[in-house]
C-alpha cells in the first residue's frame, strides 16, 4: 500500500485513539514490524514519562490519555509548551536530534503508550521510507503547535484573547473524536494559566465571565463552547 498525502490528511482530521498513531498508516510488512519492536505500557494520573535532561533512551506513541509537556527554570517557575493527545509521539525531536529531552512529560490522567528503543526506532525509520516520511510529518506538527503556542504567548493581544485562542485550539483537537464544541479540561486553571501566559486568577475570572455570558458552560469537567463567534472574536 503506498502512502499518500491525502491518506495522511485524513488521518489527521480524524485524531481518534490509534494503535500505533500515524504509523498505523504504515504498509503490512512495515506495521507488522513496527509492532514488533514497540512495548506496551500504562500510567497513572501525574506520573512522569521523562524529564528535561534525561537522556531520550525512547520514543513514545500516545494510544489513551492526555500528556503536558513542560519546561521548568532554575527558580522553579514552570511552562507548559503543549498538551499532547492520543496518535501524538513524545520524545521524537530529541532521540533525532540525539539529545537530551527539551522538556518534562508528565501524564494529565491514566494514559496507555507504546514505547521503542532509540536504536530500534531509528534503525526501522532507516530501512523503511514511508516511516522516515511519517517521523517528518510528526515533527512537522509538533513544530506547528509549538510556534502556535509562542505566538499566543509572545502576540495575544490581551489574557482574555490567549485563553480564548487556548479553548479553541482545545475544541478543534477534539472535534474528531467528539463534538467540536465540548472537550474534556484536564488542565487544572493554574496550569490554563501557563499556557496562557497569565495569572491562575486571570483565568478563573475569564471562564467565569465567559460562562456568565453564555459562550461556555462547565459540568464536571467538561467545557463546552455554547457560541464559538464570540470567543472566535475575543482569540483575536
Amino acid at each position: 500500500m503506498t502512502l499518500s498525502i491525502s491518506k495522511v490528511r485524513k488521518w489527521n482530521a480524524r485524531r481518534g485513539p490509534h494503535d500505533c498513531g500515524v504509523f498505523g498508516m504504515l504498509a503490512t510488512g512495515a506495521l507488522e514490524d513496527f509492532k514488533g519492536i514497540t512495548r506496551q505500557a500504562t500510567y497513572p494520573g501525574k506520573a512522569v514519562i521523562f524529564q528535561e535532561g534525561q537522556s531520550a533512551d525512547e520514543v513514545y506513541f500516545l494510544c489513551e490519555g492526555q500528556v503536558k509537556l513542560f519546561s521548568k527554570s532554575p527558580c522553579g517557575h514552570t511552562m507548559i509548551v503543549r498538551v499532547v493527545r492520543p496518535g501524538d509521539v513524545l520524545g521524537l525531536s530529541a532521540i533525532l536530534n540525539d539529545a537530551p529531552h527539551e522538556v518534562t512529560a508528565e501524564t494529565l490522567g491514566p494514559c496507555s503508550l507504546k514505547h521503542v528503543d532509540r536504536r530500534l526506532f531509528l534503525h526501522f525509520v532507516q530501512s523503511y521510507a514511508e516511516a522516515g516520511y511519517l517521523a517528518a510529518l510528526m515533527l512537522a506538527r509538533e513544530y506547528r503547535e509549538v510556534f502556535l503556542s509562542t505566538r499566543r504567548l509572545g502576540l495575544g493581544s490581551s489574557a482574555v484573547a490567549r485563553i480564548a485562542q487556548v479553548l479553541i485550539e482545545f475544541a478543534d483537537a477534539d472535534a474528531a473524536v467528539g463534538s467540536s464544541r465540548s472537550f474534556h479540561l484536564m488542565l487544572s486553571h493554574a496550569e490554563l494559566a501557563s499556557l496562557g501566559g497569565v495569572s491562575r486568577e486571570t483565568v478563573t475570572r475569564i471562564l467565569n465571565q465567559l460562562e456568565r455570558d453564555g459562550v461556555i458552560s462547565r459540568d464536571e469537567g467538561r467545557l463546552t463552547i455554547l457560541r464559538r463567534s464570540p470567543l472566535e472574536k475575543l482569540a483575536l
